[in-house]
């Protein structure tokens, strides 16, 4: 009995191998990487001497955990906006493939992709800090960042206007007005420490709020219309 599990087992494990080789693809490549940084770690002390200590020690700053034991909650709501960005992009990215499956189709669906995109270039942003590393490394203002973004969000509108108006885009409307006043924080001269830091932060967090809600009720309903459609 033991040996016919064992041997069911190494089959299943075998299928699932063959069928899900981007599985392993994908792990092959970060170990490769993990493995190259090791070997660089390794090299760093023959090659670069009195350097060594700086080169490894970059390594390990990759790895660093944002914390602080003096001030144990440091930019915990920055940490929180970033966390939220996550939410709305995977409920978009499941839905998305979740929408492929029922559908049968290899298109999807254009709305949720091209939302995925965009919340995709918005975290980024966010987590790296692009819009203000770009303006202090390489001298292009901020102001042309949040233009390009305005652009872009304007052309994403124009292409789904028909379908966002099929959804409750109240709440898109406010998310964008609220990320508008974040970034007007951002640019404008206010005086005081806290204010521009709420306008900031506080805006863009609950404009996150509101694009969870949406995206959220949103690919819900078309997951579900999808679905009684496909039964029929």
């Amino acid at each position: 009995m033991r040996n016919y599990q064992t041997k069911k087992i190494w089959q299943d494990l075998k299928k699932q191998i063959l069928e899900d080789r981007s599985v392993l693809v994908f792990n092959g490549l970060v170990l490769l990487l993990f493995l190259g940084m090791t070997v660089y770690v390794k090299m760093a002390g023959t090659y670069y001497g009195s350097d060594y200590y700086a080169r490894v020690n970059f390594i390990k700053l990759l790895f660093a955990e944002p914390f602080r034991k003096d001030i144990p909650y440091l930019a915990l709501f920055t940490h929180f906006s970033e966390i939220l960005w996550c939410i709305s992009l995977t409920i978009c990215l499941f839905s998305f493939t979740l929408l492929k499956r029922i559908r049968h189709s290899h298109k999807g669906d254009p709305f949720i992709f091209f939302s995925a995109i965009a919340l995709t270039i918005f975290l980024l942003d966010d987590i790296f800090r692009l819009t203000l590393t770009l303006d202090l490394l390489v001298g292009i203002p901020k102001v042309i960042m949040y233009s390009l973004y305005g652009l872009g969000l304007v052309s994403y509108i124009v292409a789904f206007w028909r379908r966002i108006l099929s959804t409750p885009y109240i709440l898109l409307l406010v998310g964008f007005s609220l990320f508008i006043i974040s970034g007007m924080a951002d640019l404008l001269p206010i005086k005081g420490e806290g204010t521009p830091v709420i306008l900031e932060d506080g805006s863009k967090i609950l404009g996150l709020v509101n694009i969870i809600l949406y995206f959220w009720d949103v690919c819900e309903k078309e997951v579900m219309r999808s679905r009684n459609l496909s039964n029929e």
